[in-house]
């Protein structure tokens, strides 16, 4: 197992390979912008979380918050939304307890949301919010967290692999336990090396090949 130092030096060395073939502005994406008002922006991350995806075309930016709109009405019109795709209404009718859910969530502390330090572990989070909101299995919670700003990596299946490689993480399949471990190991690796959680995912997808669009990297299957 790599020590604290290694790990630093590691990543740095990372870092610099990386920025050598993209511009180091990549690794300092924007945080993500606030909807409207908090609720709609959980309820937003909720909607992306549960789709796995996010909201990057113009068509999709408009339909989220539509949708959390309609779900936070708590009483939608019968014609707006029985014009909608069977997946908008089967997402509608998923979040009818999102309301009552965030007004658990409020008295949790677990918003507003902030960006800074917490009190609770990025696991302690997860755990909360899968409790809480409906539906958040697996990697979910993870997104949600990522979407709302906080320092998480989705603990994905090239990550625990990364990890697995470097000797840090026991187990690399899919269980609970495992995607604990892996999001309690990407928060100390944070700590030690000062990057920020999303320039540190898109390091790792770099290794990993696991995003196209950047150049260079993919060496996680050749040279783990």
């Amino acid at each position: 197992m790599p020590t604290d130092l290694q790990l630093i030096d590691g990543f740095e060395q990372l870092r610099e390979c990386f920025v050598g073939d993209n511009p180091a502005s990549l690794l300092e994406p924007p945080s993500p912008s606030p909807a409207s008002s908090a609720r709609d922006w959980v309820v937003e991350a909720w909607i992306q979380a549960m789709e796995s995806r996010t909201a990057s075309d113009g068509a999709a930016r408009c339909r989220v918050p539509s949708l959390a709109r309609v779900i936070l009405s708590q009483e939608p019109e019968r014609e707006e939304t029985g014009a909608l795709p069977p997946a908008d209404r089967r997402m509608i009718e998923h979040g009818r307890q999102l309301p009552d859910r965030l007004e658990q969530a409020a008295r949790r502390r677990l918003w507003p949301i902030n960006s800074g330090p917490s009190e609770r572990s990025l696991t302690e989070e997860a755990a909360i919010w899968d409790a809480l909101l409906p539906g958040l299995s697996s990697l979910r919670p993870w997104r949600l967290l990522a979407l709302l700003g906080r320092p998480a990596v989705v603990p994905q299946a090239h990550v625990r692999r990364f990890l697995w490689r470097l000797g840090l993480l026991e187990r690399r399949d899919s269980t609970r336990a495992a995607l604990r471990q892996t999001a309690s190991l990407v928060e100390r690796i944070v700590g030690l090396t000062g990057l920020a959680a999303p320039g540190l995912a898109v390091l790792i997808d770099w290794h990993a090949g696991a995003d196209r669009k950047l150049a260079g990297g993919g060496w996680g299957g050749q040279h783990p």
